[in-house]
């Protein structure tokens, strides 16, 4: 999760993700656990992409109007990847389990 978190910053969610999920299924399966306890919080990580402009269109756009500084982003986006990461954990160690196997 965590290089999914820093690499999605700059370059593409699904560019990223494309790389990764298959990564984390061989790996899940190599060492005998279920495949969606690795690939799910891989692919969520894919999407936590709020520090940079570079990194999403939507903060890109942000960014554009020149009322907000990159300074500014990386502190507002620091906390929600880190919130981020936390909340995707307890869900799928808590309610997720069960279903993923």
């Amino acid at each position: 999760m965590i290089i999914a978190v820093v690499f999605t910053q700059v370059m593409s969610n699904i560019a990223l993700a494309a790389i990764l999920v298959p990564l984390a299924v061989t790996l899940a399966a190599a060492q005998g656990q279920p495949v969606g306890i690795y690939a799910i919080p891989v692919a969520i990580s894919c999407s936590l992409s709020f520090m940079f402009p570079m990194a999403d269109p939507t903060v890109a756009m942000a960014y554009g109007t020149g009322y907000v500084k990159i300074k500014e982003i990386l502190k507002a986006g620091t906390p929600m990847v880190i919130i981020g990461i936390i909340v995707t954990v307890a869900v799928i160690l808590t309610i997720g389990k069960p279903f993923l196997g």
